[in-house]
């Protein structure tokens, strides 16, 4: 989020999509980028959404990724790296880890999330 702004919003909870699959493309007046889901049994990826921005915008969205991820490494350590010449190879690759923790995530005790949403049904 840009420093010192805050959005304007109508008090709607913001539905978040989850995605481990991009395509990004550009033309001389904007950057086009898709976002998806893998499916590792098939290989492939399902493109889902389709995010639109200007140069100037796309830039500013590479340099908040960047300070993100710079400030994620430093609280809970390095990212594993993706195959340069082929993306969904270096996600298909990351899949195995994930999922082992996520199980591992699962399973600890839900002491602190479950102060944050104690009425949530998908939180027990």
């Amino acid at each position: 989020m840009a420093d010192g702004l805050t959005p304007a919003g109508d008090g709607r909870t913001l539905i978040a999509g989850y995605a481990n699959y991009f395509e990004v493309g550009h033309n001389p007046y904007e950057f086009l980028i898709d976002f998806g889901q893998v499916d590792p049994q098939r290989g492939s990826a399902t493109v889902n959404s389709r995010l639109a921005l200007g140069p100037t915008h796309a830039k500013l969205l590479m340099r908040m990724l960047k300070r993100a991820v710079e400030q994620f490494e430093r609280d809970f350590g390095a990212i594993a790296d993706v195959h340069e010449d082929d993306p969904l190879a270096s996600i298909l690759d990351i899949s195995p880890e994930f999922e082992r923790r996520a199980e591992a995530a699962r399973s600890k005790p839900r002491s602190r999330r479950s102060d944050t949403f104690p009425d949530d049904p998908n939180d027990r």
